[in-house]
Parts: structure tokens; sequence; C-alpha cells
């Protein structure tokens, strides 16, 4: 059996997460930019984009 080294969280998991921690942002759309030791996402708002960096301790 295989073991997962990394995984994932789902765009559609970051863009509900985003906008219930931080509403002001206005945030739209969200699509994965890059994967690595930090993941990072592009988050689209009315206003501007944003990127969040999702990464583990």
């Amino acid at each position: 059996m295989l073991k997962a080294q990394h995984t994932v969280a789902g765009p559609h998991s970051v863009l509900k997460f985003i906008q219930k921690q931080y509403p002001s942002v206005g945030a739209v759309e969200c699509s994965l930019l890059e994967l690595g030791c930090n993941d990072n996402y592009r988050i689209k708002s009315q206003r501007q984009d944003y990127v969040f960096r999702l990464f583990v301790l």
C-alpha cells in the first residue's frame, strides 16, 4: 500500500474557506497556481486578484 506524501486542497474548498474567514475580500473564484512545499491559489474578487498560500508547519 502506498501512503500519501502530499495532499492538495480543492480550489472549491479553498474558496469557501476564504469566503468565510475573509468576507471583505469578496472572493468569487479560486484556482490552483502552483504545487510544492506550499500550495498557491489564485483568488479572484470583483476588485482585484490575490494569492493565497496554504502550507503545513
